[in-house]
Parts: structure tokens; sequence; C-alpha cells
């Protein structure tokens, strides 16, 4: 189940990056500067997003690209969060009733989005077969398609942090 963290996507960008002593995760805090960076007021635009320039923080991002109303695609997912789920997501598909893949509850983070086109910061619990449960942080960024102004893909940041 994934609890809502009522922090907007400024915020966590104004973040101090993870030490010993706490602070938000670094990868986290990259994405949400590369965001607020590229957002003039509203959802920046799929084309004005470039992967490449996360860098870091690549290993911890999936894309999800709506396919139509009902349903997205994973096109890409990192190896962090491969690593951190059990399997790499690139190419399966979810639904906006039912996305639950490697125990995480997709729908809910993409329905969050979705809802009011806004970013959203989620804890949950990735508890794959085999493995002892591990809690992650995610910051899900809405972006609109290239021609209209609708949100055609969803953007996230997952990172486990420390059981």
């Amino acid at each position: 189940m994934m609890q809502h963290i009522h922090m907007d996507v400024h915020t966590v960008a104004k973040a101090q990056p993870a030490n010993r002593n706490g602070g938000m995760p670094a990868p986290l805090v990259d994405i949400a500067k590369y965001w607020c960076n590229l957002a003039e007021g509203n959802a920046p635009r799929w084309g004005d997003f470039k992967m490449m320039a996360l860098g870091e923080a690549m290993p911890f991002i999936t894309v999800l690209h709506k396919m139509d109303d009902d349903h997205f695609a994973f096109e890409f997912c990192g190896s962090a969060v491969s690593t951190l789920i059990g399997q790499d997501l690139t190419g399966e598909t979810v639904t906006i009733d039912e996305g639950t893949l490697a125990e995480i509850d997709w729908s809910e983070r993409m329905n969050s989005v979705l809802a009011d086109g806004q970013c959203h910061l989620q804890s949950g619990i990735a508890d794959q077969q085999y493995t002892a449960p591990i809690d992650f942080l995610a910051l899900d960024l809405p972006l609109r398609n290239p021609d209209d102004d609708e949100i055609g893909y969803i953007v996230g940041c997952t990172v486990s942090t420390v059981n």
C-alpha cells in the first residue's frame, strides 16, 4: 500500500541530499530539480525531457507511456528499479484499474498523477517473492504529450530506503 507524502516537487528539489544525518535521497532531489527547471507553470513536454541529463539518477527512473485512456506501457525501467523489484518492467503494460506488478501498485501511482496533473511523492513497500520487504520512496512526475496538453507520460523515480 502506498502512503502519500504531502510535499510539493519544489520542496523536494530544495531538499538536502541524504547523508548519515538524514535528508532526501539524491536521485529524488536530482530529478525534482531537473523537472522544475523544465516546468514553466505546468508539466513539461515529453520532447523537452532528456533522460541522459539525469546522470546518476537514471538507474532509478521508470517511464510510463499512456497508450490510451486505460493502458500504460513501461518504456523504460532503470537498473536500480529492476534490482529493487526483481524484474525489468520494460515492455510490460498496466491498466488504470489493475496495475500491480512486482508487488507495487503502479495504477495507484499513475492515478494520483493523472487526477491532478501534479507531481506526487509516495512511500511504499516492494515485497517480492522470496525476499524481505524493501521500503521505498517514489516521486512521480507528469509530462505532456508533444502536440497537446494531455498528460501522456509519467516519469517515476523509485529509491529504496534503509529498512
